[in-house]
């Protein structure tokens, strides 16, 4: 346990500056940002030297760097905030109960108040460069009295209300890093990442503002009304919850920029993370001895079997694909025995962790493979032992029997009886737990206790092929170094476990078609299955490309092999181009 908290407290301190450095890019790319808005609005058509001195004056002037300086603290804390996300594992939210609680955490309460900080600042600002009198909600009207501006009101609660809207919907979706397909540097990640996301937030901005005019009409006197009751200030002007009052069409482009401007800020700070945190890491092959020292570098095995912190594992896989292809030096210590001794430990401490990462997920991919199969099969009442009792289910719906077998035993959360002493107490103990079974299977029998609560697969699946960028970089690199070692082996440490490897890619694509057949996505359909179906493609694509790869270097040896009958047919196919 010690070992692998200072595994993972290593992994961090690598990832310290990067993440550094995706905060601080962030930020400048804001004051560009801001500089672009302070251009638009000065624009002069007719005067464009008035226009270009003016936007120089306004972004270079004190007070637009010190509100700029406001921001930038709100936005890098909100990335420091953030950075966590990126450091840990996914959370398997089962059912939307679970995602509801999930938004109330305590770090997810604070990044939801961060969101709805930064949107405030970020409207305040701008309404500041514009006029300093623009950033203020009052005016004196009427003598010593002061008044409410109602515009600035609205623009304001607007950014607070991006902010809210932002972070409850990325709560429904997890955050996750995507490699590039080609290795880029930084610089041309944000680039092409801007050029895109510009487009991108204008149009998903269009929604939060129609939703956040349609909440004004309704609640904005009852909000209005508490602000003018708790600062005892007056209205200045007719009141803006109206249908005439909101079809101001100057009010609905600031609504639209500063919403823009707000899913920029968080798409780019999302876009940072992603070109810093992916960018290639080079790992040691050989294992740290004892007497030597701990932070001159982290071992590629090590690495991963981090699965406390992904993205060192992801890094990990990747480094390992690419001194597989392209990296003869590494490679050749990756072949070498070690002294005294004799022994391939660099070769066995890698091949152990690729090997049990296809096994895990071949195992995940059969379990959801069984459960659909189990749901099309309907209700039954024949029982398993050890998994589900004899029940019958009187309410005539299918998907309850995918409830319970999706949801957790419940009956293993309690803990084991004492034995008992008579068979009394046993009768007492089985009628009970036979009624409390009843009990949820009435629950669940209701349709919106089971929309709640219910653990659908297709989440499920998701789920599991979020974390597949690993396994694809696991079977390229493992079926690489197996070719690359007909050359290079010169003690032939990797062709004694070339059976195992098959048996692990021929398996894993067995259950990769099963669930392919199985069409999960056909009736329900969510916005990122387009990207589940995609890397579902990709994978099962790099196995059979990893399985052409060995049996076309391999195919005289094929019969040699200790394998058996059923694995040599399988090949059959590869062997002649026919899968």
């Amino acid at each position: 346990m010690t070992s692998e908290l200072s595994t993972s407290a290593k992994c961090k301190e690598h990832l310290i500056w990067r993440m550094f450095m995706a905060i601080v890019t962030s930020v400048c790319v804001q004051f560009i940002f801001m500089t672009f808005v302070i251009l638009i609005v000065n624009f002069r058509i007719m005067h464009p030297l008035t226009w270009i001195i003016n936007t120089w004056n306004a972004v270079t002037c004190f007070r637009t760097w010190s509100y700029f300086l406001i921001l930038a603290t709100v936005i890098f804390l909100q990335g420091v905030i953030c950075s966590k996300d990126y450091l840990t594992a996914p959370v398997y939210r089962k059912s939307r109960f679970s995602i509801v609680c999930n938004m109330f955490k305590p770090h997810n309460l604070l990044v939801g108040g961060l969101h709805i900080l930064v949107g405030g600042v970020l409207v305040w600002l701008h309404l500041s460069l514009q006029d300093e009198r623009l950033g203020l909600l009052t005016v004196n009207c009427d003598g010593e009295e002061t008044c409410l501006v109602e515009e600035n009101f609205f623009l304001l609660l607007g950014g607070f209300w991006i902010g809210f809207y932002f972070f409850v919907k990325s709560n429904f979706h997890t955050t996750h890093l995507q490699f590039p397909i080609v290795p880029r540097s930084k610089f041309s990640q944000i680039k092409g990442g801007i050029g895109y996301l510009l487009p991108h937030a204008a149009m998903n901005a269009l929604s939060p503002v129609l939703c956040f005019i349609f909440f004004y009409y309704i609640d904005g006197g009852y909000c209005r009304e508490t602000v003018l009751s708790i600062f005892s200030i007056k209205m200045k002007d007719v009141p803006l919850d109206t249908l005439y009052g909101l079809l101001n069409i100057s009010l609905f482009f600031y609504t639209w920029l500063f919403t823009t401007l707000f899913l920029l800020t968080t798409y780019t700070m999302h876009l940072s993370f992603e070109a810093h945190l992916t960018q290639r890491m080079v790992f040691d092959i050989e294992q740290q001895s004892l007497f030597a020292d701990q932070s001159s570098g982290m071992c590629l095995a090590d690495a991963l079997a981090t699965d406390q912190v992904p993205i060192i594992q992801h890094l990990a896989y990747y480094d390992l694909v690419t001194l597989a292809q392209k990296e003869k030096p590494r490679r050749s210590i990756l072949f070498t025995l070690s002294t005294p001794g004799g022994r391939p430990c660099n070769w066995n401490s890698i091949a152990v962790k690729c090997m049990g990462l296809l096994n895990s997920f071949t195992l995940e991919v059969n379990q959801a493979c069984a459960t659909n199969h189990k749901l099309l099969s309907g209700p039954t009442n024949t029982s398993t032992p050890g998994k589900l009792s004899e029940t019958s289910y009187p309410y005539k719906m299918r998907n309850l029997t995918a409830a319970r077998l999706l949801a957790p035993n419940l009956d293993s959360t309690i803990p084991p009886l004492p034995k008992q002493n008579s068979n009394g107490d046993l009768f007492i103990t089985q009628f009970l737990r036979s009624k409390r079974q009843e009990f949820i299977t009435y629950l669940l029998s209701v349709p919106m206790i089971r929309y709640v609560f219910e653990e659908t697969l297709e989440e499920k699946i998701r789920y599991i092929f979020r974390n597949a960028q690993p396994v694809i970089w696991a079977a390229e690199g493992i079926s690489s170094l197996i070719v690359i070692s007909l050359k290079e082996d010169q003690y032939g440490v990797i062709q004694q476990d070339l059976p195992t490897i098959i048996r692990t890619l021929l398996s894993l694509k067995e259950a990769l078609d099963k669930l392919h057949k199985a069409n999960i996505f056909v009736k329900k359909s969510q916005s990122d299955d387009k990207e589940i179906r995609q890397m579902m493609m990709c994978l099962i694509s790099t196995i059979k490309r990893s399985i052409y790869r060995i049996t076309t270097t391999f195919k005289d040896y094929i019969e040699d092999l200790p394998l058996e009958p059923d694995i040599i047919g399988q090949l059959q196919s590869f062997l002649s181009y026919r899968e």
